[in-house]
């Protein structure tokens, strides 16, 4: 996203409305980057590189109230 990062759009976007559900579509597999977006409140993440086998049961997961973490190519 130009101009903000996902981290600073999730802040504020939750600051603004904390009942939304966040959701990450991201190129960053490193499990850390992961685990920053889930500390920060988002409900679902799934990697690029998975999102044709993992979007739609994340999506899923995460309209049922769990949390989605993708799972390739290092699971948390």
């Amino acid at each position: 996203m130009p101009g903000i990062s996902g981290f600073q759009a999730t802040r504020t976007l939750l600051e603004r409305a904390p009942e939304l559900r966040i959701f990450f579509a991201s190129e960053h597999a490193d499990p850390l980057y992961a685990e920053e977006a889930l500390r920060l409140g988002i409900e679902g993440y799934v990697i690029k590189s998975a999102a044709g086998t993992e979007l739609l049961p994340a999506i899923h997961q995460v309209l049922a109230g769990s949390t989605f973490c993708s799972s390739r190519p290092s699971p948390l």
